[in-house]
């Protein structure tokens, strides 16, 4: 029998792009009909927007409404491409396909700038990365994360040739893909000035005599990022008369303040957002506050108003709600699965239970067990595989991680590029931790297995 790790290179490509290919193939026919639509959290923001640029020729909420602030723009705008072509109906394969191909390709780059730690291209990697459950679902689903990893890991990737390099043309290509990666989702943002930050941080430590230089292409980085994603401020100026990038910060902040009260205070979903309302009235009365946002508090130009209204309410809770809220944030970021988004792909019977367990009050483990116990079977199943990949993924990666203590003072100062990356993420996520939001750290999180994998491997031979 031929062992596979004997393959040339190009063997293992065609052998991993085949699997792929035929899995995801599978997964499609065997999915409920329109699952690619009505299966993606807040696939309606994404989709609206795109069909009213092919109907109106405007990113606006959905036909005939108003324009869209709630996001950026540039998934909106690769949607509109296969649906422009095969229309809504007929778009899903389409939509699949591309964004298949996008995790495929996150794959290639996360394999090329991981020879950091692994001093080779690793197809174990890149198969961890592919066909990881939660990537590959999300990849059938109208969500911006999987455009938005790739966009990711292609900056991540340009940073660290630009540190290997120190070239120019690294500082384009790094700003152009930050650029995107914000014009994808708002939160790329915040790694504008991240990055500059952590380039800087890495030439202090490793090579101090080049500070200068590398301050120079780091303020040039920062201006050619936002003049990427200039175009969609001038239009936001245009438009609404005012400079921002999206308008999602106050409802998002909604969302995080609903669930730290359901963990903190261990409220239903109800009791909550009867609180908020309270604290919103009270704000109100005390504030000038427009009338619209008082019909529409998720308007435009209420954005301030929800932000203001959420975080004095949010500042106020105690020390102790803030703490139980992270863990439990923390723990569905970073160990959940992905098991709902393929039962619900799938058509499996439970989609209810789901539903029910995340409105009613929060019973920490007790909870959990009780919501397991009403599952049937087929989801369980699932719950089990996707969970306990997450798990053992978790476990190695962190053995991967403390390995690199041993390695080269320029190995960990790759590595704290990536753990600041992931740090980055995890606050930005709040409480509200979720396998989606997870999506952008797994190509990251998947190379700290492998070392582990590598390792444990490089121990056995020379044993035998």
């Amino acid at each position: 029998m031929i062992s596979i790790v004997s393959l040339s290179n190009k063997k293992k490509e065609l052998l991993l792009g085949t699997i792929f290919l035929t899995i995801n193939v599978v997964f499609y026919i065997f999915s409920v009909n329109n699952a690619t639509f009505m299966e993606g959290a807040d696939a309606g923001q994404y989709y609206g927007p795109a069909i009213s640029l092919l109907q109106e020729g405007g990113l606006k909420a959905g036909p005939g409404v108003e324009f869209s602030t709630m996001g950026t723009p540039l998934y909106s705008i690769l949607l509109a491409i296969p649906i422009g072509i095969f229309g809504i109906d007929h778009s899903s394969f389409a939509i699949v396909f591309i964004q298949c191909f996008l995790l495929y390709l996150t794959g290639i780059i996360t394999r090329k700038f991981s020879i950091v730690f692994l001093k080779k291209e690793s197809f174990l990697l890149h198969s961890l990365i592919i066909f990881n459950p939660n990537s590959l679902i999300t990849a059938h689903l109208v969500q911006t994360e999987t455009l938005f990893t790739l966009f990711l890991v292609l900056s991540v990737y340009y940073l660290f040739k630009l540190i290997d390099k120190n070239s120019f043309k690294y500082v384009f290509l790094l700003s152009v893909s930050l650029g995107l990666l914000t014009l994808t989702r708002p939160a790329g943002l915040y790694l504008i000035y991240l990055v500059p930050v952590l380039l800087l941080g890495f030439v202090y430590i490793n090579n101090r005599t080049k500070i200068k230089n590398y301050a120079i292409k780091a303020f040039l980085l920062v201006l050619l990022s936002f003049l990427m994603i200039s175009p969609w401020v001038i239009r936001n100026y245009l438009v609404f008369d005012e400079v921002f990038v999206s308008s999602n910060s106050g409802p998002y902040l909604k969302d995080q303040y609903i669930q730290l009260l359901k963990i903190g205070r261990q409220w239903n979903e109800k009791q909550a957002i009867d609180y908020i309302n309270i604290l919103q009235k009270n704000y109100r009365e005390n504030n000038i506050v427009k009338d619209i946002c008082i019909q529409n508090e998720r308007h435009w130009s209420c954005n301030d108003y929800m932000f203001n209204s959420m975080m004095g309410g949010i500042i106020k809770e105690p020390i102790s709600s803030h703490t139980k809220a992270f863990l439990s944030s923390w723990g569905y970021l970073y160990l959940s699965g992905g098991a709902s988004n393929i039962r619900n792909y799938f058509g499996l019977l439970g989609k209810e239970h789901i539903i029910s367990f995340q409105k009613r009050r929060n019973d920490g483990i007790g909870g959990v067990v009780s919501f397991i116990k009403t599952i049937n079977m087929s989801y369980l199943v699932i719950l089990i595989a996707t969970t306990g990949f997450s798990f053992a993924t978790r476990f190695l990666g962190l053995i991967g991680l403390f390995s690199l203590v041993k390695s080269s003072n320029t190995i960990r100062s790759y590595a704290a590029i990536i753990i600041m990356v992931l740090l980055l993420f995890t606050a930005m996520y709040l409480y509200l931790g979720q396998s989606r939001f997870r999506v952008p750290l797994e190509p990251f999180l998947m190379i700290f297995s492998t070392i582990a994998i590598f390792n444990f491997c490089d121990r056995f031979n020379h044993k035998k």
